[in-house]
């Protein structure tokens, strides 16, 4: 009972442990103490809160959409799928066809063009990947190229619906033709 009257029960912890016990009451402390002058304040945070969310809605119509921005980096790829049961032969006529028409741009550089593989069934698909010219040199963007083959290649049975398609994308359509920029 003696003992009870002279030692200190003191709870202090030492260590790691006393370190984030000291920051979570600084990180309080610190969270009292701004919320004590939010509310003392209100008007003017009120006018923070509408000049923030107006500067929101502004900088939403200003700042690019998309999951994956658009760059430009001089290359296009085109993905050609066909209906099932499509030879491999038929393809690669189909292939060449667009080929053809997409070679007409006077601002591609190089293409290499593949036909089938792919795995099983892969007989029905072709791949082109274009090199462009450098971007100083022409006057259209690499997604304004891409536009432009979407209309030409509807003449063939490949085509189906034009749609950009970045990975990972699956087009649901049996017919498509993906153009990636």
């Amino acid at each position: 009972m003696l003992c009870s009257r002279f030692l200190r029960i003191t709870h202090s912890k030492k260590g790691f442990a006393g370190l984030m016990d000291r920051g979570f009451e600084w990180l309080r402390n610190g969270y009292a103490w701004s919320l004590g002058h939010v509310l003392r304040h209100r008007l003017a945070m009120m006018a923070v809160f509408v000049g923030v969310l107006g500067a929101t809605i502004y900088m939403y119509g200003v700042v690019p959409k998309g999951f994956i921005p658009e760059s430009d980096n001089d290359s296009i790829n085109i993905n050609l799928r066909a209906a099932q049961g499509t030879s491999f032969y038929e393809m690669v006529n189909y292939v060449e066809k667009v080929a053809a028409q997409v070679n007409q741009n006077p601002y591609i550089e190089a293409m290499m063009v593949n036909t089938g593989g792919g795995g099983a069934g892969g007989q029905n698909t072709g791949r082109m990947n274009i090199q462009l010219t450098a971007r100083a040199q022409r006057p259209l963007s690499a997604g304004q190229i891409a536009q432009t083959f979407r209309g030409p290649s509807g003449a063939t049975p490949v085509s189906g619906r034009p749609s950009t398609c970045r990975p990972p994308c699956k087009s649901a359509a049996s017919r498509a033709i993906a153009i990636t920029t």
